[in-house]
């Protein structure tokens, strides 16, 4: 927990990518700033990171239009 007067760093970032074990996940926020394409910048986060071959792209583009700040599986199955 900060105390008041810490520093803290916020950071913008309305798509983050995460694995649960080997199993990819994204979280999609809504883009307050609109000036980022959300889908490339999730194939590009995901093409980063390795992840692109193993996830299904309508669940990511299901997930991209929603935009529900949930994690989402990106994947069928783990």
């Amino acid at each position: 927990m900060t105390k008041v007067g810490d520093n803290v760093l916020i950071l913008y970032q309305p798509v983050k990518i995460g694995l649960r074990g080997k199993t990819p996940y994204i979280e999609v926020h809504k883009d307050y700033r609109n000036n980022k394409e959300l889908f490339q910048e999730a194939v590009n986060l995901l093409r980063r990171r390795n992840l692109l071959t193993m996830t299904d792209l309508n669940i990511l583009y299901s997930a991209i239009n929603e935009k529900s700040g949930i994690p989402v599986r990106l994947t069928y199955t783990e």
